[in-house]
């Protein structure tokens, strides 16, 4: 889980506005793909044979007793293609290999024979079969391999020593936020020095400052400015956008100040999604010069929300528009971008086209070295379909069905995308690499995609400790059944830490409830939560965003026993038919396949269900837990408990007991007891939930790893942060889940500044759609019991990798977006995993240049040289 690029969007909730890290990845393999078979050594090096000099092989004919002479050739390309050399010329074959069957021929020379077979061949013409003689058995084996190898994945051979990509990361762009309190807005940043209405038009870029950092003090020492070079290539961007902008100036005299800016095409140029992207005619026709001129002459002027508006849809092809409260916050924070170069009312165009200039990431794109083969050859930014093709191959590592896409798709774009001659342009460029399809975070891994169907210990799962955020005042000045039922002014906002926690998709939510003047009370950090209305607020929102189960870990150590016995009423009170009901309910639910020999259900059969679990209650072993003083020097009034509850009320141990066993006839109740050194087994259907305190988890990881790999195959275990409530803290979740623990329950009230919660967001709140499970990599998998008959059978740990990173520059950071904002800013990234692989690297604080960050560590080097990434060496990926 890589972690820090989130940026919390609790004070700027712009879910529709892309803002992007734009970052060069060198790495060994993002691929994700955990099983993977890697070519063996014999193939590597008959790969090599076939792609330097050639493979010497027999070729077989019915007319001679021996084999003839030839030689077997692969030519790499877009599309792999053979070539065989025979001294009989008539045999000679060139085909692609994708339309060539290779099939053994144990017939041929004692079984060693390869036939290729020419699918395309026409009938009655050549026979399209050549059969391969091998010196060996093995040889011919390693030949067929190797061939059905390279149809399946062309790039199967490359030693992925260096793999090359060029992505982005939308910051806010699909709506990810980290859970944390509900904070009052943060009031809107106005220029205060006026600048002239209008600019020169001109393409070159802005002036420039460099500046160079001493120490940590932050002190910087400025050079002279100076202006970027011009660059070619955005003439006709500039005049697409001036057409648009005519187009929403002659609009803007027909909309009313408070109505939505809309525009008039049928279709929207996007990058997004799996289709290629495609322009109307009204959009993507090239703009004729009545329009240019009359944007130009006419002086016309838009307000920063409309200027915001058509920014949106021009960098990033936003086809829509969050719908009031949240359209008004987002529209506001678009606007700031344009607030410092106005006097806060109206835009020109020469001040809107410098904006979009900066944030098109235009320079940084042409000085970048790994794209100057393909930019600047020519003498002219553009890109012909060949050199999008091999940069789809080269740079990007696209699979083989994107390349063969690309002349569809290049096709479908137009004029600013492409230029008159079918060439993409720096501008289309830009938007591409820009858009959601590029970005890191693979699409697919936005929906559910993992199998659901297997038990809860095959899962990581998104867990919450029983430390949340206070209520805050101004968040509550509505009632609390206006909350519960949505019935606020912003019912998307969340109102409180509970409600944020649930609406982030955590299915696992930890409660430590107490009694205050005898009512059952949920204890948040400081405060307190009445326990009724917060199993009121978990059956109305635990499941609307996700509907796999939610386990609840009920922390009852400072309950008296009178208000033990009440819980599980109230639990039937607040839940109802929400509670699970155990293997009877899993059966009706998925045909009898509820789970494992264990008893424990599958999130598919205990979908919208809550699962209750009795945390154990050991002294001193959670600090959060703790009472704030010794009880010797509390004190409370005559004839009251500690806990405000009557002396005289008083229940004995076994009344609790047999309360609560009552209950577990009538949903199912998970006991919980601390972690077990000695890893013992379980009864069938005994399901008993480990606690591990992360101290202990860190010593056991280092004496018994595989110990706690192949016990947590089998069983579920919850680890928690070690810290008292006044002052949480969190550790590092990454070191339970590469021990194969399911539930690394954290503060989530830390807040998004938090190393830890950014982690856990890398880990939950896109992967598998968001839905709180995601389904362990084979390793941490299966039955414990198994034993593999050979040792190839055991499924290995993915190989150690080396990420190096370079984050060429970032644009409409949230909070950073005004133009005036000109404090300096720094950006790092970490890699959260096993403890020996866990690293941090930042680039020193730089100024903004308008709404971009370009960091100088990232830039190459007045030679053109390639500056120094980020190194990370993860030995368990």
């Amino acid at each position: 889980s890589i972690a820090p690029w989130h940026i919390s969007s609790q004070h700027s909730p712009c879910t529709h506005y892309q803002q992007y890290y734009f970052l060069d990845t060198l790495t060994s393999d993002m691929s994700g793909d955990y099983d993977r078979e890697e070519p063996g050594e014999d193939e590597f090096e008959l790969y090599m044979q076939l792609d330097k000099r050639g493979w010497q092989c027999g070729v077989h004919d019915p007319d001679f007793a021996e084999p003839l002479d030839g030689t077997l050739h692969l030519e790499r390309g877009l599309r792999n293609s053979l070539r065989l050399e025979c001294e009989d010329e008539s045999l000679n074959l060139s085909k692609v290999l994708a339309h060539l069957h290779i099939e053994p021929r144990d017939e041929v020379l004692g079984g060693r024979g390869v036939a290729l077979i020419d699918q395309s061949s026409t009938p009655g013409g050549d026979s399209g079969i050549r059969v391969l003689v091998a010196d060996n058995y093995e040889e011919r084996q390693c030949l067929i391999h190797l061939l059905e190898r390279l149809r399946e994945d062309p790039r199967s051979f490359r030693r992925k020593k260096r793999r090359v990509v060029l992505g982005c990361l939308p910051a806010c762009g699909a709506g990810v936020r980290c859970v944390s309190a509900p904070c009052a807005a943060r009031p809107r940043r106005r220029a205060t020095k006026k600048k002239p209405e209008s600019e020169p038009d001109t393409l070159e870029g802005p002036a420039v400052t460099r500046e160079v950092s001493f120490g940590p003090s932050g002190g910087t020492v400025k050079t002279a400015s100076e202006p970027r070079p011009k660059l070619l290539g955005l003439e006709e961007a500039q005049a697409h956008i001036q057409n648009e902008w005519a187009k929403a100036v002659a609009l803007r005299g027909r909309k009313s100040s408070g109505s939505h800016l809309t525009f008039p095409f049928a279709n929207r140029n996007t990058f997004g999604g799996g289709s290629a992207p495609k322009l109307s005619s009204a959009s993507s026709a090239s703009p004729g010069p009545a329009m240019v001129k009359t944007a130009s002459s006419s002086g016309g002027v838009l307000e920063p929300d409309r200027c915001a508006m058509l920014l949106a849809r021009l960098l990033g092809g936003s086809d829509e528009s969050p719908e009031g409260n949240e359209s008004d916050k987002w529209r506001a924070e678009l606007a700031d971008l344009f607030c410092s170069s106005t006097d806060g009312a109206n835009v020109s165009f020469a001040q809107f086209w410098s904006i979009i200039q900066q944030m098109l990431l235009a320079h940084q794109l042409w000085e970048e070295p790994k794209l100057h083969k393909f930019l600047r050859e020519g003498g002219f930014p553009a890109l012909t379909l060949e050199k999008w093709q091999w940069f789809l191959v080269e740079v990007q590592d696209e699979p083989r069905e994107v390349v063969e896409s690309a002349e569809a798709q290049l096709a479908q774009l137009s004029v600013p995308d492409t230029d008159t001659s079918g060439r993409m342009t720096l501008y289309g460029l830009s938007r591409y690499l820009c858009s959601p399809a590029n970005s890191f975070l693979d699409p697919r891994r936005h929906k559910t995609t993992h199998d659901m169907t297997q038990p809860l210990h095959e899962y990581w799962i998104a867990s919450a400790h029983h430390v949340h955020a206070d209520l805050p005042k101004q968040a509550f000045a509505c009632d609390d059944s206006d909350i519960l039922s949505g019935a606020t002014s912003n019912a998307s906002e969340p109102r409180s830490s509970l409600q944020a926690t649930l609406q982030s998709g955590c299915r696992c939510l930890g409660l430590a409830l107490d009694v205050l003047n005898g009512s059952l009370q949920v204890i948040l950090q400081q405060g307190r939560m009445p326990f009724l209305e917060v199993l009121q607020l978990v059956d109305a929102a635990a499941f609307k965003s996700t509907p796999y189960p939610l386990l609840l870990v009920l922390h009852l150590g400072l309950l008296p026993p009178a208000q033990c016995k009440a819980v599980p009423a109230a639990l039937a009170e607040g839940l109802g038919e929400r509670l699970w009901r155990g293997s009877a309910e899993s059966c009706g639910a998925s045909g009898g396949s509820g789970g494992d020999v264990h008893g424990l259900p599958t999130p598919e059969a205990a979908r919208e269900r809550v699962i209750v679990i009795l945390a154990p209650s050991a002294r001193g072993w959670d600090p959060s837990l703790e009472p704030e003083a010794p009880p010797a020097l509390r004190t409370a009034p005559q004839g009251v408990g500690s806990h405000g509850v009557e002396a005289a009320a008083t229940v004995e141990p076994r009344e609790v007991l047999e309360e609560w066993q009552a209950a577990a006839k009538k949903y199912t109740i998970w006991a919980g007891k601390a972690f077990d050194r000695h890893f013992p087994q379980q009864l069938p259907n005994e399901n008993l939930v480990n606690f591990i305190p992360c101290d202990e988890l860190r010593a056991l990881d280092r004496e018994k790893r595989q110990q706690l790999v192949e016990y947590h195959k089998q069983y579920l275990t919850l680890a928690f942060p070690v810290a008292p409530r006044r002052a949480p803290a969190n550790f590092n979740a990454a070191t339970a889940w590469t021990a194969g623990i399911q539930m690394a329950a954290l503060s989530l009230s830390c807040g998004s500044s938090d190393g830890a919660v950014l982690a856990h967001a890398g880990r939950f709140l896109q992967d598998n759609g968001g839905c709180g499970y995601v389904l362990k990599p084979q390793y941490l998998r299966g039955a414990g019991t198994t034993i593999a008959s050979h040792p190839s059978d055991v499924i290995q740990p993915p190989a150690p990798l080396r990420l190096d990173l370079r984050i060429l520059a970032a644009r409409a950071v949230p909070g950073f977006v005004c133009s005036s904002a000109t404090g300096l800013t720094a950006v790092a990234a970490s890699v959260w995993g096993a403890p020996g692989d866990c690293a941090r690297h930042a680039y020193r604080p730089v100024r903004p240049c308008g709404p971009v960050f370009a960091w100088p560590e990232a830039s190459p080097a007045a030679d053109g040289s390639m500056p120094k990434p980020m190194a990370f060496a993860i030995a368990s990926p």
